[in-house]
């Protein structure tokens, strides 16, 4: 089973919660992208960029998903 059925399985099965969790997804990765802007220190930067990377590809996961819950009846 790939990670995006598993997701879109949850999602279908937790609307609530999974509408939450990408929320917060959307939020960090903006989140990350505004204290990259904003700091000066080369560590912070790289937590930033790290922390944009994963919310990024959650996205990705999340449209993947999306598109399996509308192929699919679960």
């Amino acid at each position: 089973m790939s990670l995006a059925y598993l997701y879109a399985s949850f999602r279908t099965k937790h609307s609530r919660v999974g509408r939450l969790f990408e929320t917060i997804t959307v939020i960090g990765a903006f989140a990350a992208v505004a204290a990259m802007l904003m700091v000066e220190e080369p560590i912070s930067i790289l937590i930033s960029l790290g922390v944009s990377i994963v919310c990024v590809l959650l996205i990705l996961l999340f449209r993947a998903a999306d598109k399996v819950r509308r192929r699919t009846p679960l």
